[in-house]
């Protein structure tokens, strides 16, 4: 499958962002790694990439679907 997340931005409080302005694309094949310290958001931005929380800003896409809200990680579930 595939992978890209476009301009993703998220936060609890709608004030200070946890993360911001991130996007990137895996290809099929492909290996991506997220490193960062203890409560940068790593886990947080999978959370939201699957739909379990919503998104400030951006979109995430699964094999070019749009991962809505509504499905919540079923393209996740159904691709991989």
């Amino acid at each position: 499958g595939v992978i890209r997340a476009e301009k993703l931005a998220f936060s609890y409080d709608n004030k200070k962002d946890i993360f911001h302005d991130v996007s990137f694309h895996v290809k099929k094949g492909e290996i991506m790694a997220v490193l960062g310290a203890n409560g940068i958001g790593k886990t947080t931005m999978m959370r939201c990439m699957m739909r379990f929380l919503t998104l400030k800003k951006g979109d995430v896409f699964i094999n070019g679907c749009l991962n809505k809200p509504e499905l919540v990680g079923q393209l996740f579930i159904n691709n991989f």
